[in-house]
């Protein structure tokens, strides 16, 4: 006796059924996808760290100068080790973020391809997950935020994704026809230049994305099309005259509320709010190694800045502010003022995925 089977028997036949699956998917679009295989690049060549989401099975691709058994070795000791930036994927000698949430590099790529929200407590796209179509792949650093590693799939039908193949045959043939329609939509290797190379599909599933492709049953995630009016922006305006003390109105437990005020007020009170709430919940020990590094403010929330240095030196002067320091165990850090809304003009919205990093990792501490 099998469930799936009550799926299948819904459709004429087993083939209607994985053309239903298909067209019900929404995939990443083509330039989307090339830009983030470009960014991951840029990133590796400039030496800066690529997220993984964090697995017990590490000792086969990862390394860190002076400790072994890193199987045995628990999740806060393996992420101390990236914190440090001693963790390093031997296959290409990459250095490697743990993801804060499991899935926020994930996140906050297809929310700047598209500026929806996906697999978060806040997510434009309701009942849809983010799927890693090659699997075991997301503690690879080239595959676990690759945009050509991931479609958006109804959750009904998302299961079958992590099904093993001898359960039914249907679990092979959608697995790797998605795997076949990737790769003919994107053909990673080329644009992942030598550091992927990605076996091609047996022909069988090769034929059946062409057809998917030529028949148009592929769907693009589109833009998120939701604009707010001139009124409604008139009324965020007037939000961002908010102070501190609507959060003492709240419940100590109601961070979602706190998280709401905090999100219209204005750049320097919104920042230093955060920043004060992720102490309140103690998630800020967590949060600080991903704030002090370039790379992963750009990986995790689209922020092309440090959210915190302790000096001006080497940044640019502009984005921070001069007073207000945040302290930190003793130690003062100038704090980025570079935030966006997304009323904003600016193409880079970065409020709405730091925000949505904050609640996850609140949630799920």
């Amino acid at each position: 006796m099998n469930g799936t089977e009550k799926l299948i028997d819904l459709f004429e036949n087993q083939e209607k059924f994985i053309e239903f699956f298909i067209k019900n998917c929404y995939f990443m679009p083509v330039k989307s996808v090339q830009d983030r295989a470009t960014e991951m690049l840029e990133t590796i060549k400039s030496g800066g760290k690529l997220p993984i989401r964090y697995g017990k099975k590490l000792n086969a691709n990862y390394k860190v100068d002076g400790a072994k058994a890193l199987d045995k070795k628990d999740k806060k000791a393996i992420t101390e080790f990236a914190d440090k930036g001693n963790l390093r994927f031997n296959e290409k000698n990459i250095f490697v973020s743990i993801d804060p949430t499991g899935n926020q590099a994930a996140v906050n790529a297809i929310y700047q391809a598209t500026k929806h929200l996906v697999s978060t407590s806040k997510s434009t796209i309701i009942n849809f997950t983010i799927s890693h179509i090659w699997e075991g792949t997301t503690n690879n650093p080239l595959f676990f935020s690759s945009l050509w590693n991931v479609v958006i799939i109804p959750n009904f039908l998302n299961y079958i994704m992590d099904k093993p193949k001898n359960q039914h045959s249907i679990n092979e043939d959608i697995q790797e026809t998605m795997k076949a329609i990737c790769y003919r939509l994107y053909n990673p290797n080329d644009i992942m230049k030598s550091y992927v190379q990605i076996e091609q599909p047996k022909e069988e599933f090769l034929k059946r994305a062409d057809e998917a492709i030529k028949e148009n049953w592929i769907k693009y995630l589109p833009e998120n099309s939701e604009v707010i009016s001139e009124t409604e922006e008139i009324v965020e305006e007037e939000k961002e005259l908010a102070t501190v003390k609507d959060l003492n109105i709240f419940d100590d437990n109601d961070f979602e509320k706190k998280l709401d005020v905090i999100n219209n007020l204005n750049n320097k009170e919104f920042i230093f709010n955060l920043l004060n709430l992720s102490v309140e919940y103690e998630i800020f020990d967590k949060l600080f190694p991903i704030l002090i590094d370039e790379y992963l403010c750009k990986e995790y929330f689209m922020q092309n800045y440090p959210v915190l240095v302790d000096s001006k030196k080497n940044v640019d002067k502009l984005r921070y502010y001069n007073k207000n320091l945040f302290e930190y165990k003793g130690k003062s850090y100038y704090v980025t003022n570079d935030w966006y809304k997304n009323t904003s003009k600016n193409a880079r919205k970065n409020r709405t995925p730091f925000i949505s990093m904050i609640r996850e990792m609140i949630q799920e501490s």
